[in-house]
């Protein structure tokens, strides 16, 4: 399932962060900031041991495979692969695949990480450019 935030309903609670059993979604200046799982996944193309891979609708990291270069962290359009200091590897959402719901999605109390809605599709545009802008700042 596509999950977008919605930035104006984003109360910077922070409970996404806490209960992400993958330690994949932060929040920046009161955006929660997640894999998107993008069409075209620059991450993917880019990983020289195919830990990044494909499948279906979502990108899945295979932490077997990583071997914690870093190279998803900088093609990453929104900034949302981080190398995991403890065990050098990549993290990053897999949509909680392992489970029957996303769990940041369930926890928002506000209803800032839902599925895609015409509301949120259409302000799309708008935030992947803050999105992108934020990670161009952060670099």
């Amino acid at each position: 399932m596509k999950i977008m935030p919605n930035i104006e309903l984003c109360v910077d609670c922070g409970k996404c962060e806490r209960s992400c059993p993958h330690n994949a979604i932060f929040i920046v200046e009161g955006i929660p900031i997640r894999c998107m799982h993008c069409e075209s996944a620059p991450c993917v193309q880019v990983c020289p041991e195919d830990a990044l891979k494909k499948v279906g609708d979502r990108i899945i990291l295979d932490s077997d495979k990583c071997i914690g270069c870093s190279l998803c962290t900088e093609v990453c359009p929104i900034g949302a692969i981080r190398i995991d200091t403890s065990s050098g590897i990549a993290t990053k959402c897999n949509d909680c695949m392992e489970f029957d719901s996303e769990i940041c999605v369930d926890v928002c109390p506000t209803g800032a990480l839902s599925p895609y809605t015409k509301i949120v599709e259409d302000k799309r545009e708008d935030m992947l450019a803050k999105l992108k802008k934020l990670t161009t700042l952060n670099k």
